[in-house]
C-alpha cells in the first residue's frame, strides 16, 4: 500500500529552521508525530527529497539525525519503472514551449532535484503532496518563471496541500 502523502524538503527544512526547531521543547511532538506517520506509512518521503534535505541542511545537522531514524521507510522512485516512466513524462510536460521560462525548465532538470521525483512519485501512487509552494496562475501565451509543484501537479491530477493544513486535517499535531 502507498502512503496517502509524500512530503517536500521544504516542508522539512523550514519548520526545523523556524517553527520546530529541536531546541524548542515543544517541537519534540511535532517530529515524533511526522516520525510516526513515516513509519505507519502515512507520509511518505522520497530518496531524492532526504537528499535535498541533507544537502540543504548540512552535515551532522539534528535533521539528518530525524532521517535516519526513518530510513527503512525512504522510498526509491528510481527503482520502480512506473514512476520512471511518469519521471519522463513530468519532465516533458516541464519542457513543454511557452509553458515555463527556459531557467524554470532547467531548474527542474537539475541533477539532485526532488520536484519532478516528487510530482512522478504521486502521480503513480495516488498520493497527495505536502508543500509550502503555492499554485500560480499562469498568463496565456506567457512562459511562468518558476516551475511550482502544485501547477506541475495540477496537470497530472495531484492535489498538493500545506504542511499547516495538513496538520488541521491530522488534527494530531
Amino acid at each position: 500500500m502507498h502512503p496517502e502523502f509524500l512530503i517536500d524538503a521544504n516542508c522539512l527544512m523550514t519548520p526545523n529552521n523556524d517553527y520546530y526547531r529541536p531546541d524548542f521543547r515543544l517541537s519534540q511532538q511535532f517530529w515524533e508525530h511526522l516520525q510516526q506517520l513515516v513509519m505507519n506509512g502515512g507520509i511518505g518521503v522520497i530518496s531524492q527529497v532526504a537528499h535535498e534535505v541533507a544537502v540543504g541542511s548540512g552535515s551532522g545537522d539534528w535533521l539528518d539525525e530525524w532521517l535516519l531514524s526513518i530510513q527503512s521507510e525512504i522510498i526509491e522512485p528510481g527503482s520502480d519503472s512506473s514512476i520512471v516512466a511518469k519521471f519522463g513524462e513530468v519532465m516533458n510536460y516541464v519542457a513543454t514551449p511557452n509553458l515555463f521560462s527556459q531557467r524554470a525548465q532547467q531548474s527542474w532538470m537539475r541533477d539532485g532535484v526532488a520536484d519532478p521525483w516528487l510530482v512522478a512519485t504521486a502521480t503513480v501512487y495516488g498520493s497527495k503532496i505536502i508543500t509550502f509552494e503555492k499554485y500560480v496562475a499562469q498568463t496565456p501565451n506567457q512562459p511562468a518563471g518558476g516551475a511550482k509543484i502544485p501547477n506541475v501537479a495540477r496537470h497530472f491530477g495531484v492535489e498538493c496541500i500545506s504542511l499547516f493544513d495538513f496538520m488541521a486535517k491530522e488534527g494530531n499535531f
